[in-house]
């Protein structure tokens, strides 16, 4: 998660917040962009977006993450 430059924060944000689909076996998959205007820790390039896409389970007594990926963008 934060190799990909994702916080714990934001990863619960998209779960709560962002748009959610079905993902394959059972999980689900939300985004969510921020506003970022920094620079990226993968390719020190400046952008001005990042969204966080996270795939989940939905356990009966907790949210598992599965993975977080995160998109670097300027639009």
């Amino acid at each position: 998660m934060l190799l990909r430059g994702a916080t714990e924060n934001e990863v619960r944000e998209a779960i709560i917040d962002g748009e959610r689909d079905v993902a394959k076996s059972g999980r689900f998959a939300s985004r969510k962009t921020f506003e970022f205007n920094a620079i990226s820790p993968i390719n020190n390039k400046r952008y001005a977006l990042k969204t966080v896409e996270v795939i989940w389970i939905d356990e009966p007594e907790e949210i598992v993450v599965v993975t977080t990926k995160v998109y670097y963008h300027n639009t």
